[in-house]
């Protein structure tokens, strides 16, 4: 059995399995009022009905249609069902449910035959979710990862990530970018090891 703190500052226990309350040991309150099982939350979060702060957060699946109807606007100056569907390897019908749960969350306003376009906070989720994309890809690089593998490698990873992560992962990349001579000590560091 595991320990938390109450509201009162008196210790309880919660069991150990998977499901065991998420705790904030120094904070009393919080932990009070935060204290949600973790599989409620990842349950919620799959739903793709977690809110926080008021704002539902897009599922992986959200994400990575976003990311894609960002870049073909971005591309193209407009994002089509059709173009969606051939870009993200599915079904048109796939497309426009996804469309339409994305427009019910004010992602994108959709027009049945006309196309479709981003909100302002549609624009914003996008625009970080192609920037995410692009450092991990950056950084995949960086480190040597064989050009055949980037893509998927980050396909596999993105959704798995924190921002924070993101943010140190940004960090790295662009100390390596301010001096070029980095790559090139890392590579020679790679050969030691491999030979």
């Amino acid at each position: 059995m595991g320990e938390r703190s109450t509201i009162s500052g008196e210790r309880s226990t919660t069991s150990g399995e998977r499901g065991t309350i998420l705790i904030f040991e120094n904070c009393p309150a919080v932990a009070e009022c935060f204290a949600i099982r973790y599989n409620e939350i990842e349950s919620v979060y799959r739903r793709g009905m977690l809110s926080i702060g008021g704002s539902t957060m897009p599922t992986p699946s959200m994400e990575d249609y976003l990311e894609r109807i960002y870049k073909l606007i971005e591309d193209k100056g407009y994002a089509r069902v059709s173009d969606i569907a051939e870009t993200l390897d599915v079904h048109p019908s796939s497309v426009t449910k996804m469309v339409q749960k994305l427009g019910q969350r004010e992602y994108l306003i959709y027009e049945k035959y006309r196309g479709l376009m981003l909100t302002p906070k549609g624009k914003k989720i996008g625009k970080r979710l192609v920037y995410r994309h692009e450092l991990l890809e950056d950084f995949l690089h960086i480190i040597n990862v064989e050009h055949d593998n980037i893509y998927a490698d980050v396909e596999g990873i993105e959704h798995h990530l924190s921002w924070d992560a993101i943010d140190r992962i940004g960090d790295l990349v662009q100390y390596f970018r301010e001096d070029e001579s980095r790559i090139e000590d890392l590579r020679t560091t790679q050969k030691k090891e491999e030979g």
